[in-house]
């Protein structure tokens, strides 16, 4: 088989696998197959594999055994054991599938995967745009940072080596064996000299480009659970992929609290807990100071994603939190959202059978918050539940734009 029919086999098995993903994704999405690995990794899914059937010919008899005929009178298929019509499935061992007296019974072990590695815009383009239809983010006015990087847009008579420009090189030396007489057509042959050589020529050039900052909150008190720092995590994998896409520049920052809040680095962020009480207000006022004394809103992108279970148990510190949101957070940034997590595990007021796209709260938080900003595109609310609720919870936060 040649080249180009390798070639183009491999873009026929990439095209049917990405028809198959547009119609399959979100169901990956939400049983945990997806696994994002870095802006530069791209997506790991994993795929069940289904064996494609083989037929397998055989001969029932021994050749020896075959008569007169060059190939024997018995060859094909259909001879054997039984008569026709006869089901020979609990005549061979693996009992064909069958339970005792003929009943059906399931397969046993687990089905085999195979991982297909996409390159993360591609995903992205099938993700965000094909599913999940989110509408393009419209960065805030001029906020950029200049970053300087090198262009090679000129040549020079001196350089180091490894800026060589051979074709220029080359030029110089064809010309000036020609203004020599020493040119020969008939046997060409140019050895460059110490004047004929160029070389690639660089200037720092600034570029501009759109900046913004990822400010997420998390409640670590004892009644956030295990499962809901899993569906989290993933949830904050796919918002970031989707910013990324926008921004060039892309920072990070990671918010704990209780009673207190604390800065931390990811990895803290996803595994701490405690076991003191909640105030609310502690981890808002601390994504307050960040945005002072580091991302001044006249030259960041800011967006920030609070998780909790809805419940606040500091004297009015739900009335401080609106506060903040509403004379602090909303006039500087591109948005602010709220993502509450399963509490019906302890909670019996909550209701876990909420459609996914419409923001069920549980507690007096998020009843609050949806009584005060309820028509207000810069504050999105939604629940995340299971995983069954990644791709509403990102329908829900990215669906104005922001």
């Amino acid at each position: 088989m040649g080249l180009g029919r390798i070639k183009k086999s491999e873009q026929e098995y990439r095209d049917i696998i990405n028809r198959n993903l547009r119609k399959d994704l979100m169901q990956y999405l939400q049983r945990a197959r997806i696994k994002l690995h870095g802006p530069d990794g791209g997506v790991i899914i994993s795929i069940p594999v289904i064996e494609i059937p083989v037929l397998h010919f055989s001969n029932p008899k021994p050749y020896e055994d075959m008569g007169d005929d060059e190939f024997g009178v018995n060859v094909g298929v259909g001879q054997g054991e039984g008569d026709p019509g006869t089901d020979l499935g609990a005549a061979h061992g693996d009992n064909g599938g069958q339970g005792k007296n003929g009943q059906r019974s399931a397969g046993t072990g687990r089905g085999e995967e195979f991982e297909l590695l996409m390159p993360l815009d591609e995903f992205a383009d099938i993700l965000f745009d094909a599913i999940l239809k989110l509408p393009r983010i419209k960065p805030k006015g001029d906020k950029t940072i200049k970053s300087e990087t090198d262009k090679y847009s000129s040549v020079s008579r001196i350089g180091p080596e490894s800026l060589i420009h051979k074709r220029r090189t080359w030029k110089e030396a064809l010309k000036r064996s020609i203004a020599e007489g020493s040119f020969d057509p008939k046997k060409p042959r140019l050895i460059p000299i110490r004047n004929d050589k160029r070389y690639r020529q660089s200037k720092t050039v600034l570029k501009k480009q759109y900046n913004a900052v990822m400010i997420y909150i998390k409640d670590v008190s004892g009644s956030v659970m295990e499962e809901d720092r899993k569906v989290i995590d993933s949830f904050c994998q796919f918002t970031e992929l989707q910013l990324l896409r926008y921004y060039g520049s892309l920072e990070r920052e990671w918010i704990i609290h209780d009673g207190e809040a604390s800065v931390v680095s990811r990895e803290e962020f996803f595994r701490t807990t405690r076991a003191g009480g909640t105030v609310a207000s502690s981890g808002h006022k601390e994504a307050l100071k960040l945005i002072k004394e580091k991302y001044p809103p006249e030259k960041w992108n800011i967006y920030i994603f609070y998780f909790s279970d809805g419940f606040n148990w500091g004297e009015g510190d739900d009335e401080i939190c609106m506060e903040i949101i509403e004379k602090d957070f909303l006039p500087s940034v591109n948005q602010y959202a709220y993502l509450e997590i399963d509490s019906s595990r302890l909670w019996a007021m909550s209701n876990p059978k909420a459609v996914e796209k419409k923001f069920s709260p549980a507690g007096n938080f998020g009843l609050m918050l949806r009584s005060y900003f309820h028509d207000n595109p810069l504050v999105r609310m939604t629940n995340l539940r299971t995983a069954d609720d990644i791709p509403g919870a990102i329908q829900a936060v990215f669906s104005e734009g922001n």
